[in-house]
């Protein structure tokens, strides 16, 4: 694939299906009682979808655009990595209508979640707890987590990317001649 805008538009589309996928994760997860937050129930099924996607969308890539040649590491690692770019940004916007509309209280449960997180070492006593609870619950908003959910979301993928472009560079056929 030469033109870039058909590499770019190709993400944009696949991004958009992973991304909606992803955001109705977590709106199945919502209808069972489920607030989506960081390490939440619906993130080992989210990154099991993102994984598969990664696995279907690069190979189907790599036989659209590579079928008489060989892909290469660096342009499967970027296909995957636009791919992970463009559903973020789909479910970082999700997000923030859904912590905006369907979860306003997720704020409240992710700050006690990262309360619990301090009580529980031992360093932290409750006064330096409550002195930093003050200071996340000041900067804390639906949009700040949104785009902290969608940038995790974005260091994960390119993480996971590492191995699957691997495997998306490898040939096809794996039998020998």
């Amino acid at each position: 694939m030469n033109n870039k805008a058909e590499l770019y538009k190709l993400t944009m589309t696949y991004g958009l299906y992973l991304g909606l996928a992803i955001s109705l994760i977590a709106l199945i997860f919502h209808s069972f009682g489920y607030v989506e937050l960081p390490n939440s129930n619906s993130g080992i099924v989210s990154t099991t979808v993102i994984i598969f996607s990664m696995l279907y969308f690069g190979r189907k890539y790599q036989q659209t655009y590579f079928a008489s040649s060989q892909i290469t590491y660096g342009q499967a690692f970027k296909f995957i990595a636009l791919l992970i770019v463009f559903s973020s940004i789909i479910y970082t916007f999700f997000l923030y209508i859904y912590y905006n509309t369907l979860a306003p209280n997720a704020i409240d449960l992710y700050l006690e979640q990262i309360q619990q997180a301090f009580l529980e070492l031992t360093e932290y006593d409750e006064e330096k707890t409550k002195s930093l609870m003050e200071l996340y619950e000041n900067s804390m908003s639906a949009g700040v987590l949104a785009f902290s959910m969608g940038f995790q979301h974005i260091i994960s993928g390119l993480f996971i990317d590492l191995i699957i472009s691997f495997f998306i560079k490898s040939p096809l056929n794996l039998r020998s001649k």
